[in-house]
């Protein structure tokens, strides 16, 4: 069978009735002779607006469309910063498929006696870069930026990830005078929501509508699957209509966040939305889990090739576990785990990526001499366990990546591995990436 996707009728892009509450080039000329922002006079620049919609859209597949338009006003030379706008989006290596960044905008006001001059983005303010292996950026320099400045930029990014809907911050080291997310969702893909800083929404509002579409099939064989479930023998097009849910959030006059000492990472705490997929649930089919549970991302991480398979297989470790334990004198469980640590260390650097999985197999990894924090601690994981340790890797968010909030088993909320070992009795959690973090067992 082959499934054809085509859209009749959608929703538009204009989430709501209600008109965006900024258009795009047209400024108010007070904003440009301000020189203070009146509630917060160290304020070295001032987000004036900043607007996002968000839907699930529809062409030959379905996919998330998130539309922004920011506006900024530069109040001092070190809000010159701000003139630099940065767009991640996600782009995994060798899949064959990532997100678009298309429509990008942008405008520089500037006021030259009494005249207000635009100064447009041109191509050569536009530039593209890998991140890593699994996001790319886009910066966006504005021209002609000074103190006194307002800056424009809008943009479009369409995802057919439909797991990665754009969560948004309200809250930055700036003040925001106006922030404002429309997020429209259908019935067929549930989301859950959760909210985090400290700061009030000053306007929360949801509205219920409509969406309509039709998916055609053309079928290859007898065998036809049917939208929603039954089959078909021969190609039909259906239209659908699904329930819709719009969403609207707005907060004003947000204080600029500042940060504090011994403050873990300031994105925990930054007033934002945050959405995660949970299921779907379409027509004529059962409920299918998206979000799954801890027990399953467990079960899912013993299964995989790319991380549990990793330790148990690697045969050509155990040769090298053989020749590091001939040079232990007091073979105790402590003093060969610390042998095998410090070859590991040796042996396998810290390419600088964090991630939950060994990208690439640690016979290939360790012949390189480097790899991901995971290929370098299932290494260690892999040589500990041929040396008759008891190990298991265990999954951590570091500090800068954020708390891990357990009511949502997300895998990504999850950027780290490491070692816990159990030495003569003692558990002990092991980190070999980290040179600084020295193990070495206590000698009678």
């Amino acid at each position: 069978m082959k499934l054809l996707l085509a859209p009749v009728l959608f929703a538009t892009l204009t989430l709501a009735a209600q008109k965006p509450p900024m258009k795009f080039g047209k400024i108010d000329k007070a904003d440009l002779e301000m020189k203070v922002y009146e509630k917060d006079s160290s304020a070295s620049a001032v987000i004036l607006g900043d607007y996002g919609e968000s839907m699930i859209d529809y062409t030959q597949q379905f996919e998330v469309v998130f539309v922004r338009h920011l506006r900024i006003k530069i109040l001092t030379k070190d809000g010159l910063d701000w003139a630099d706008h940065f767009i991640s989006y996600y782009s995994p290596e060798n899949s064959g498929t990532e997100e678009k960044v298309t429509s990008v905008k942008g405008t520089s006001f500037n006021l030259e006696g009494d005249k207000i001059v635009q100064t447009k983005l041109g191509k050569d303010g536009i530039f593209y870069s890998q991140e890593n292996k699994y996001w790319k950026e886009v910066k966006i320099s504005m021209p002609q930026v000074k103190v006194g400045s307002i800056i424009d930029i809008s943009y479009r990014i369409t995802s057919p990830f439909l797991f990665n809907y754009r969560d948004w911050q309200f809250q930055y080291t700036i003040p925001s005078r106006w922030s404002e997310y429309r997020p429209k969702f259908i019935e067929y893909f549930i989301y859950k929501q959760y909210m985090q800083g400290y700061l009030p929404l000053s306007t929360n509002d949801v509205s219920k509508g409509s969406q309509m579409f039709t998916i055609r099939t053309a079928a290859t064989s007898s065998d036809v699957t049917s939208f929603g479930g039954g089959g078909r023998t021969s190609a039909q097009a259906n239209t659908y209509t699904a329930e819709s849910k719009q969403m609207r959030m707005v907060m004003k006059n947000v204080p600029a966040f500042k940060e504090e000492p011994y403050l873990s990472t300031a994105d925990n705490y930054l007033s934002r939305i945050n959405f995660e997929l949970a299921g779907e649930k379409w027509p004529n089919s059962p409920y299918k889990d998206r979000m799954g549970s801890w027990g399953k991302i467990n079960e899912n991480y013993i299964k995989s090739d790319n991380f549990y398979k990793r330790i148990t297989g690697s045969p050509f470790l155990g040769k090298i576990v053989d020749e590091v334990l001939a040079d232990v004198e007091d073979a105790t469980e402590a003093n060969k785990a610390s042998a095998i640590y410090q070859r590991v260390q040796a042996d396998i650097r810290w390419n600088g990526y964090t991630a939950t999985v060994a990208s690439e197999p640690l016979r290939s990894a360790n012949n390189k001499g480097e790899g991901n924090v995971a290929a370098v601690n299932l290494t260690l994981a892999s040589m500990l366990n041929k040396a008759g340790i008891k190990v298991d890797p265990v999954l951590i968010s570091t500090r800068s990546n954020g708390i891990v909030r357990t009511q949502f088993p997300v895998i990504d909320q999850m950027n780290y591995v490491i070692c816990k070992a159990v030495l003569d009795g003692k558990t002990y959690l092991l980190d070999a990436p980290d040179h600084l973090n020295i193990f070495r067992a206590k000698r009678p």
